[in-house]
């Protein structure tokens, strides 16, 4: 086993270390902006191109 320099992964490690989530505490912890991301998802804008056809 390492020492707390060291990145290995036992029984006392945290859970978020380990890759455990407790989803009902999470959604506790962030109440009403559980699963809202930080960076919202814009789509790219529309490609505006000049109209061809009759003048």
């Amino acid at each position: 086993m390492l020492g707390f320099t060291g990145s290995l992964a036992d029984a006392r490690s945290p859970d978020a270390k380990v890759g455990v989530v407790n989803i009902p505490g999470v959604q506790q912890q962030y109440g009403r902006n559980f699963g809202v991301s930080v960076a919202p998802f814009r789509p790219p804008p529309p490609v505006v191109s000049a109209p061809i056809g009759h003048r």
